[in-house]
């Protein structure tokens, strides 16, 4: 989805508990006032993270 005055980036979250992964992407939304696309990623050293 293009907007007028979009810009690019990353937001990094280095942690977060599958149950609060909704949570954190209606938060980021929010802020936005778009939905972007999200890529979790399984965390090696705490395997219940991602």
């Amino acid at each position: 989805m293009a907007h007028k005055n979009a810009t690019r980036g990353v937001i990094f979250i280095h942690s977060v508990m599958p149950a609060v992964q909704p949570h954190v992407e209606w938060a980021v939304t929010s802020v936005l006032g778009y939905e972007p696309h999200f890529e979790w990623t399984k965390q090696p050293a705490a395997p219940h993270m991602n």
